[in-house]
C-alpha cells in the first residue's frame, strides 16, 4: 500500500512533480496562528511575569516556550531564554536568590504529543540556563521548600516518589529514598515545616494513608493528620490557606473521607477531615488550581443550574459565591490549564481568548472587569482542520485566530491563490470550528465549541437559524444535513433532528437514547434515517451493542441487523457511501464474530458483513488510527485519513498503488476535492488543452516544508484535467487506474518492479513506461514470469525518477500505474 509517508523523493530527486498528483506552487500556503499554550506563570517582586507553556511567537518576533513580560504585557527584551529540543514548560518557580526553577517535558507542538521525559532547569534571572537534570521519567512536578530545596514528584500506578535536590541541583542524601508510596504523587505544596503530599496511594512508606498525607520535611508522617479513606477522585493541586485549611483544586470530588456526597470542591480541616462548614456552589466540571488573595479564594470552573459556561468565580471564606465579582468567563474547558497571577491591583489568567485578549491572556480588576489596554500577542502555529468549497472559494476551519495578517476566528476563506479573503472575516471568537457544512450559494452552517449558526457569503450570522441547547444536546459536537434541510445533530449524549432553521424536531423522538454516553462515537445519514455508533450496550430501553439505525421518527431499523456487532471495544467512525453501503470503524478486532483486519469494517444497507471487501482487506496491511480516521468518497474510490497516513482503496477494499502525495506529513485532518472550470469560457473554450475542468485535492493538517522550518497547513494538489479520451496521457494516470487489473510493488523501485494480476491475462503482454514529459522510455513484450500470475521488468537502467506504467493484453489496455523508480 502507497502511505503518505513516501515524500522525501521529492527533495532527493530534485524535480517537480507534474503528473497525476502534483503541487500546485500558485498556491501560497496560508499560515495560522492561535493562541498559546499556557501552563504555567510566575508573578515576580518587581512586577513583572514569567509565562511557560508551548510558546513560538511574541507578535512576529521568535521565542521559546518562556518569557518574561512588563507589568504593561509589553515582552521584557532583557529575559533571554533558549533552550534545543521540542518541549513544554510546564511548572515555573523562583529561588531567594533570584534564580528561576522550571520543569520541562517533552512535547511535540506541531503533533500536540506528550513524551515521557521530563527536565528539570535553573536558570538565572535573565534566563540562561546554569544546571539541568534531564533524566526524570515519571514526573509531575515539583515544589521548592522554603530553605530552597527543590521536591520532585511523580510515579506510576504501582509506585509513587518524592525526590529532593539541594540548590546546587545536588542529590539531598538525607530524604531520597526515605518515602515510598504505592502510586502516584500527583501534588505538592510545602510550608517552612510540612509536605502535604497527595495523589493515587493507599499506603505512605507501609502504613496505611489514603490520598493525602501531612510529612515533616524530613519525610517522616505527622499522624495529627489523618485523611481517612480519602477519596478515589484525581487531586491535581493543593492549597494552603493561612490557617492551616486545605483546598483540593485540578479535579472533581464526588465524596472524601465519610461525607459521601461532595459537591466537586473540598477543603479539609487541620487534622485531615472534611471542613463540613465550607459549602461551594454544585460543580458540574472539574475545578481548575485554586488561588487565594485576602482569605477569598478564585477558582475557574462550571456552577450547576448556571447559564453561564465555565467562569473565574470568586468565593467566599464560607464557599459561597462572591456576588461582588463578575464572573470572567473563560474559554470552553479552560479550567483545564488554567493560570492566574495576582498584581497589586488587578489579576493576569489565560484561557480568555473567546472573551477577552483574542491570544489568552488578559488582566482583570478586582471586580471582574476586563484591563482593555493589556494584550500580549503570545501565539503558537494553529490547526486547520476541515474545509469546503463556498462560492468558488475554499472555507477552512480550525483554531485560529488569525489567518496570516488577517483576524479571523475559527472560519476563514481563501482566495484562489490562498490568501485569505478579507471580505469574509469572522467579527467575534465563537471557539473553536468543529464542523463546517455548505448549504447553497448563500450560507454555510458552522458548529464550533460554544455555538451552531449560519453564515452568509460576508461571514454574518443569519438570524433565520436560532439553535438553541435542549433535552441532553448541550452543545453539538457534529451534524448531518437531509436533502429537505432537516439536520440530525448530535453528541456523546444522544443524537437529535432539528428544523430547518435550528429548533428542534418535535416529530423526531428517540426515547431515552443511549444506555452509555461514551465519548467515543460517530454517527451519518443514510437516506432519511441515522445510524449512530459509540459504546453503548442499549438504546432507549432495548439491547443493541454498539451501533444503531433510527427511523424518521427516531425508532430503532429492527431490518439494520449487525449480529453481535464489535467486540468489546469503540466504534469511533460511521460513514455512509455513495451506494448506501456503510463503513464503520472503531478499536475493534472482530465483528459479529467475524475477526476485523485492520478496525474497519464495510457493511452491506442492512447491516450484513460486506465479504468481498473484508476479503481485500485481509491482503492489507493499512494501520486504522481509531480514534483519528475518516473516509472519504471520490467516485469509486475511497480516501482513509488516519492521524499520520492517507490510502486510497477501491470500494471494494483493494488498494490503489498509484496514489502518491510528494510532501512528507505531521498530520492530516481533512481531504477536499474540487473541479475548477474558471478557464472554460460558456459555449467555447479557450484552448483544446484546458477544454475539460481541472481537478483538484486539498489536503488540509499539518506537513513538512522544504523551504523552511514552518510548516505548511495546506497542500493543493493538481490531480490533472478530467478528459479520459487520451489514454496515453500522463494526466489520465487516475483514470486509468480506476480499470487496472493489477499491482506493482515494490514501489519505489531500484532493480526489478513485480506485476502481479488480479486475474490471468488472455492474450500475450505488451508493457510500456512514460516518464513524466509522456515519452515512452521502455517497452517489452517478453516478460519474465516469476509466478502464476506474476511477471518482472528490469528497471536498472532507467534514471531515478516517476514514471507510468500500462499494461496491454494484446490490442487491449488492462491498466496503468505509476512507480518511482529510485537509485
Amino acid at each position: 500500500m502507497r502511505y503518505l509517508y513516501l515524500i522525501t523523493l521529492v527533495i532527493f530527486l530534485d524535480f517537480s512533480f507534474i503528473c497525476a498528483q502534483t503541487i500546485d506552487k500558485s498556491f501560497h500556503e496560508p499560515r495560522a496562528l492561535r493562541p498559546a499554550k499556557i501552563q504555567c506563570s510566575k508573578m515576580l517582586n518587581n512586577g513583572k511575569i514569567l509565562i511557560g507553556g508551548d510558546i513560538t511567537f511574541y507578535k512576529d518576533k521568535r521565542i521559546k516556550n518562556l518569557i518574561r513580560l512588563n507589568s504593561d504585557g509589553s515582552i521584557d527584551s532583557t529575559f533571554n531564554f533558549n533552550r534545543e529540543g521540542s518541549f513544554l514548560v510546564i511548572k515555573i518557580d523562583t529561588l531567594k536568590t533570584g534564580d528561576i526553577i522550571i520543569m520541562t517535558r517533552g512535547y511535540e507542538s506541531l503533533l500536540e504529543v506528550y513524551r515521557a521525559n521530563f527536565s528539570l532547569l535553573q536558570l538565572s534571572p535573565d534566563g540562561r540556563i546554569i544546571k539541568a537534570i534531564d533524566t526524570l521519567q515519571n514526573t509531575q512536578s515539583f515544589a521548592v521548600q522554603n530553605d530552597d530545596k527543590i521536591v520532585v514528584y511523580g510515579g506510576h500506578d504501582k509506585a509513587g516518589y518524592l525526590y529532593r535536590y539541594n540548590t546546587d541541583f545536588s542529590s539531598d542524601v538525607n530524604f531520597n529514598n526515605r518515602v515510598s508510596f504505592n502510586s502516584t504523587v500527583t501534588s505538592v505544596i510545602a510550608n517552612k515545616v510540612t509536605l502535604f503530599v497527595a495523589g493515587n496511594f493507599s499506603t505512605v512508606n507501609g502504613e496505611t494513608k489514603h490520598s493525602i498525607v501531612k510529612l515533616a520535611l524530613d519525610g517522616t508522617i505527622n499522624e495529627s493528620f489523618d485523611a481517612g479513606s480519602g477519596t478515589s477522585d484525581y487531586i491535581g493541586s493543593l492549597t494552603l490557606q493561612k490557617d492551616g485549611k486545605l483546598l483540593l483544586g485540578n479535579g472533581f470530588i464526588n465524596s472524601f473521607g465519610t461525607r459521601q456526597y461532595c459537591s466537586g470542591m473540598v477543603r479539609l480541616n487541620l487534622d485531615g477531615t472534611v471542613d463540613n462548614g465550607f459549602n461551594p456552589p454544585y460543580l458540574r466540571a472539574m475545578t481548575s488550581e485554586i488561588k487565594m488573595r485576602d482569605s477569598l479564594i478564585y477558582v475557574a470552573t462550571s456552577i450547576m443550574n448556571s447559564t453561564l459556561q465555565e467562569c473565574l468565580y470568586r468565593l467566599n471564606p464560607n464557599g459561597s459565591l462572591d456576588t461582588k465579582f463578575n464572573p470572567i468567563k473563560v474559554d470552553m474547558f479552560g479550567f483545564d490549564g488554567f493560570c492566574m497571577e495576582f498584581t497589586e491591583n488587578n489579576l493576569i489568567i489565560n484561557k480568555t481568548s473567546t472573551t477577552g485578549n483574542i491570544y489568552g491572556l488578559s488582566e482583570y480588576d478586582y471586580a471582574g472587569n476586563r484591563i482593555m489596554t493589556y494584550e500580549p500577542e503570545v501565539s503558537i502555529f494553529g490547526n486547520i482542520t476541515m474545509g469546503a468549497y463556498f462560492t468558488g472559494k475554499l472555507v477552512i476551519g480550525g483554531d485560529f485566530v488569525k489567518i496570516n495578517k488577517t483576524k479571523t476566528f475559527g472560519v476563514a476563506m481563501l482566495n484562489k491563490d490562498g490568501s485569505a479573503d478579507t471580505s469574509f472575516v469572522m467579527p467575534d471568537n465563537r471557539g473553536i470550528a468543529k464542523q463546517i457544512k455548505v448549504l447553497n450559494d448563500t450560507s454555510i452552517l458552522v458548529d464550533t465549541e460554544k455555538d451552531f449558526f449560519k453564515l452568509n457569503t460576508q461571514a454574518k450570522i443569519q438570524t433565520n437559524f436560532k439553535f438553541t441547547p435542549f433535552k441532553y444536546l448541550y452543545w453539538v459536537d457534529k451534524f448531518a444535513m437531509l436533502k429537505n434541510g432537516k439536520i440530525y445533530a448530535g453528541n456523546c449524549n444522544n443524537v437529535y433532528r432539528l428544523n430547518a432553521d435550528g429548533t428542534e424536531d418535535n416529530s423526531f423522538d428517540d426515547g431515552t437514547g443511549l444506555g452509555q454516553v461514551s465519548t467515543a462515537y460517530d454517527f451519518d445519514i443514510q437516506g432519511d434515517k441515522v445510524i449512530y455508533g459509540s459504546y453503548f450496550s442499549t438504546f432507549n430501553g432495548k439491547n443493541l451493542n454498539k451501533l444503531v439505525r433510527l427511523n424518521t421518527d427516531g425508532s430503532i431499523d429492527t431490518s439494520f441487523k449487525t449480529g453481535s456487532g464489535p467486540n468489546n471495544k469503540f466504534v469511533t467512525l460511521i460513514k455512509v457511501l455513495d451506494d448506501d453501503e456503510v463503513i464503520v470503524g472503531g478499536d475493534f478486532t472482530s465483528f459479529d464474530g467475524v475477526p476485523i483486519p485492520n478496525k474497519i469494517v464495510k457493511l452491506h444497507k442492512d447491516g450484513a458483513i460486506d465479504s468481498t471487501f473484508l476479503s481485500n482487506q485481509n491482503k492489507n496491511n493499512f494501520f486504522y488510527e481509531f480514534y483519528s480516521c475518516k473516509v472519504a468518497q471520490i467516485n469509486s474510490r475511497l480516501y482513509l485519513r488516519g492521524k499520520e497516513t492517507l490510502a486510497e482503496l477501491n470500494t471494494d477494499g483493494s488498494v490503489d498503488n498509484s496514489f502518491f502525495i510528494p510532501f512528507s506529513i505531521n498530520k492530516i485532518n481533512d481531504i477536499i476535492t474540487f473541479q475548477d472550470s474558471s478557464h472554460m469560457k460558456s459555449g467555447s473554450l479557450k484552448s483544446a488543452k484546458t477544454s475539460y475542468p481541472e481537478a483538484y485535492m486539498f489536503t488540509i493538517g499539518n506537513f513538512g516544508n522544504s523551504t523552511g522550518s514552518d510548516p505548511a497547513y495546506i497542500v493543493k494538489l493538481n490531480m490533472g484535467s478530467t478528459n479520459t479520451s487520451n489514454p496515453t496521457g500522463i494526466t489520465n494516470i487516475i483514470t486509468d487506474s480506476n480499470r487496472s487489473k493489477f499491482t506493482i510493488y515494490p514501489n519505489p523501485v531500484s532493480e526489478f518492479l513485480k506485476i502481479n494480476f488480479k486475474e490471468q491475462p488472455d492474450d500475450f503482454l505488451i508493457v510500456t513506461i512514460f516518464n513524466l514529459s509522456g515519452v515512452k522510455v521502455y517497452e517489452a513484450s517478453n516478460l519474465k514470469k516469476i509466478e502464476n500470475s506474476g511477471f518482472e521488468l528490469n528497471v536498472q537502467n532507467l534514471v531515478a525518477g516517476v514514471y507510468s506504467v500500462k499494461v496491454y493484453s494484446g490490442s487491449k489496455f488492462i491498466g496503468s500505474q505509476v512507480f518511482v523508480k529510485v537509485n
